[in-house]
């Protein structure tokens, strides 16, 4: 191909028609080049399509055959699996996580990530030296007005003014910075929100979960359609259309994704291709934006350019036929894109082509002219092409970043330690524990299939069947031969054991497995599994299990952070300096990725929060460093509640409070603020030690109530209905036992009332007569 490529340089003696068709020839053989390396490209992820369709296997409950490693034989099932019933718990805890990362990464009050203005360390050290001589020469300034030396005064206080401006000059800087940095976060923020990113976000996730890649891509330049309706001459309203360059993120299905095979990371991609099944109808949409080869794409789709081929249409086929869907998929066109680096001879050769190509743009022949002359022959130089079969259809030498950074990112929830599309979801995760509950369901229902009716043993020499059918049925009428009988009885019946209890502890272990291995505890999803039911009993209980499974939440979201957010912030960034035509939000900025410090176990943010304001806010020596009002806007965010819609604006705090201390300063002071805290300090410490006694007997109870069942071969709740029933038992006899003693003392009083009433009418007291409780309280 170098051959060829060198014979495309100008050469003003060479025929005309010569150079085209050895440029086009060049064109031919760079696009086969790049075409048969998307075919390895392709190749070499068969094993990773393997283990993905086996992972969506499970997300929809589908066995699939464990013997085999070929797509093809993959859904040839035996008859066993077809009966084999699926237990699925891959799918809930797939969506469980799912859910989670999303609420997690993009609640509706809160932005994971932030830009700050760069530290200058020379702008903060010039300020802090500019204030430290100014006061110094006010200091002089005053010595020397009062040993009597105006003159001296007067010059220290012009050069203290110099100092003075200096400072005030550097702040401003530094305010100037602070407000770039703040409108640049503004227009990425309204960019990202224009271009449906968190939405498309939360799609990356849900492929990051169920396969273990999602993939993100962007900025992509679009023009974005704005309307407006303004006031015309005749004073009629009529409708514009106007638009402005913008940045748009898009998902990409992981399918449709072939990074470099021998990279470990995207970091390390020297090249990534993009699959593309377009139909009829889009080629024709393609031929009308901008910088496509119409007449390429009419020879495509009115020419016998072959269709998508069943190897890369094969994992539709694949997924529809999980959900019973039809597997035939025709009128499909295989469209490449290719982003990675091209020779430079090789893009001087495509620019001569697209301007033979495009005989009327005269600009396309001076910049391939321009580039041939003027480019270094051992520079590589990163560009985007579009390809179908042997044809390029879209060619820009032009890469979107300057800085030559790849547009897609992937985001994997258990990274892969040698490739990029290495990493794992949660059906791979626990996909053993699977196959573990979904053995042991069988086996309980084989068993309970064997053991519902007894096994029969005939002896055919003593009976027959009346009707010659062996089959036992209800008022069956078999015939007795006792000629034939060798003794005893000619039925006899055998029942299969029924081992349900110890298949339910397989079952049981194998949920312990999926929760431990997702590190998802069932608690999380609204029910009490395992350990975590005793656990969950008390508020610490609950509070130590969701940290514990936050532990892991933590890792995934750092890993959103450090491959999702900051590159497609700093790319957002990168975009809005180069392309953006508003200079008042260009400036230096560093990044924040805030999805592990603000949005994560916001629950527990909220309690700490609240304890801070409570206690830290009245501390005589560490309130003066506490923002009260930051802090309780914090805390109502972290409760997703809306602090402009409950709190006072920050001044009516500041005019409520200076209020409430003058008020008090009136009065004469009131109670002694740190005798107050001191009292407030030992009571917090004695409910703390209270709670924290009663968890701790409370967790000593249930791990001798674990030992005890163990003990006693007893399940849990079999072991804790027993207490009850005890407990019950006990109280009833201690109230039966109260209402006896009641009783006595009732009687006994009544005895002695009525002793009392005889005697005083002068009676015997075994003479009877009538007596009433009423007329001796009254008396």
């Amino acid at each position: 191909m170098e051959s060829v490529l060198q014979d495309t340089a100008y050469d003003g003696e060479e025929n005309e028609l010569v150079r085209r068709e050895k440029v086009l020839a060049a064109q031919e053989a760079i696009v086969g080049r790049l075409r048969k390396l998307a075919i390895e490209a392709r190749d070499a992820r068969n094993c990773v399509e393997i283990r993905w369709l086996e992972d969506m296997h499970a997300y929809h409950g589908v066995f699939d055959s464990h013997r085999n490693r070929n797509k093809d034989e993959m859904f040839r099932e035996d008859e066993d699996a077809q009966k084999a019933m699926f237990v699925n718990i891959t799918r809930p805890k797939t969506n469980a996580m799912e859910a989670k990362l999303g609420d997690l990464l993009f609640p509706v009050d809160l932005k994971n990530w932030g830009l700050e203005p760069t530290p200058r360390p020379d702008l903060t050290d010039a300020a802090k030296q500019a204030i430290q001589q100014a006061e110094q020469i006010v200091e002089q300034a005053n010595q020397a007005e009062g040993q009597g030396r105006p003159d001296i005064a007067q010059a220290l206080v012009e050069q203290g003014s110099m100092e003075a401006s200096t400072a005030k000059q550097v702040a401003q800087e530094m305010d100037e910075a602070r407000k770039r940095a703040e409108g640049m976060e503004r227009t990425i923020d309204d960019q990202l929100t224009e271009a449906n990113y968190y939405r498309r976000s939360r799609d990356v996730i849900s492929d990051a979960c169920r396969l273990g890649t999602g993939v993100v891509k962007g900025p992509l330049n679009v023009q974005k359609a704005r309307r407006s309706w303004e006031l015309s001459e005749e004073n009629v309203y009529e409708l514009q259309n106007g638009g402005e360059p913008t940045i748009e993120y898009v998902r990409v299905d992981p399918w449709t994704f072939f990074p470099d095979p021998s990279a470990a990371s995207m970091e390390d991609c020297e090249y990534a291709f993009q699959r593309h099944l377009p139909t009829k109808a889009k080629l024709r949409k393609l031929a009308r934006r901008p910088g496509f080869n119409k007449q390429a794409i009419r020879d495509i789709v009115t020419g016998d350019t072959p269709k998508a081929a069943g190897t890369d249409t094969d994992h539709l086929s694949r997924l529809r036929q999980l959900t019973g869907e039809t597997e035939k998929i025709d009128g499909r066109y295989v469209l490449w894109e290719y982003h990675g680096p091209l020779e430079s001879e090789e893009i001087a050769a495509l620019l001569q082509a697209r301007a033979y190509e495009n005989p009327d743009n005269s600009e396309m022949a001076d910049d391939a002219r321009r580039f041939a002359e003027e480019v270094d022959p051992l520079e590589e130089i990163d560009v985007i092409a579009f390809f179908c079969e042997d044809k390029l259809i879209y060619f820009s030498e032009q890469y979107p970043m300057e800085s030559g950074e790849m547009l897609y990112n992937t985001f994997s929830l258990e990274k892969g330690e040698a490739s990029v599309l290495g990493g794992v979801g949660i059906p791979r995760v626990m996909r053993d524990a699977q196959r573990t509950l979904n053995a042991a369901w069988q086996m309980m229902l084989d068993n309970a299939a064997l053991s519902v009716a007894p096994q029969v043993l005939v002896d055919v020499r003593a009976v027959e069947p009346a009707d010659n059918d062996w089959a036992m049925a209800p008022g069956k009428i078999w015939q007795y031969d006792a000629n034939k009988a060798a003794g005893g009885s000619p039925f006899q019946a055998f029942n299969i054991p029924m081992n349900q209890q110890q298949l339910a502890g397989i079952i049981q272990l194998a949920r312990g497995f999926i929760d431990d291995e997702t590190a998802l505890p069932s608690v999380m999803e609204g029910g009490e599994q395992g350990q975590a039911a005793l656990i969950t009993q008390t508020a610490n209980g609950m509070a130590m299990l969701f940290n514990a499974a936050n532990l892991n939440i933590r890792r995934i979201v750092k890993n959103w952070d450090d491959d999702i957010t900051e590159p497609v912030i700093r790319r957002a960034y990168d975009w809005n300096m180069q392309h953006n035509s508003d200079d008042s939000i260009k400036g230096d900025v560093s990044i924040e990725a805030r999805g592990t410090s603000v949005l994560l176990v916001r629950e527990i943010q909220a309690q700490n929060l609240m304890q801070l304001a409570n206690e830290w806010s009245v501390h005589p020596v560490i309130s003066p460093a506490i923002k009260t009002y930051r802090m309780l806007e914090m805390a109502l965010q972290s409760m997703s509640l809306s602090p402009g819609e409950v709190l006072k604006t920050e001044d009516e705090f500041e005019e409520a409070k200076a209020a409430i201390e003058q008020q008090q300063a009136e009065s004469g002071g009131g109670v002694d603020p740190t005798k107050q805290l001191e009292m407030e300090t030992k009571v917090a410490i004695a409910q703390y030690e209270g709670n924290w006694r009663m968890a701790e007997a409370q967790m000593q109870r249930e791990t001798r109530l674990m030992e005890l069942a163990e003990k006693m071969n007893m399940k849990e709740d079999e072991l804790r209905n027993l207490l009850r029933l005890k407990k019950y038992d006990t109280d009833t006899k201690i109230e039966v036992e109260a209402i006896k003693a009641r009783s006595s003392e009732r009687k006994q009083a009544h005895e002695f009332a009525g002793e009392k009433a005889l005697a005083r009418e002068g009676l015997n007291s075994g003479s009877g007569g009538n007596f009433s409780i009423e007329e001796e309280e009254a008396q």
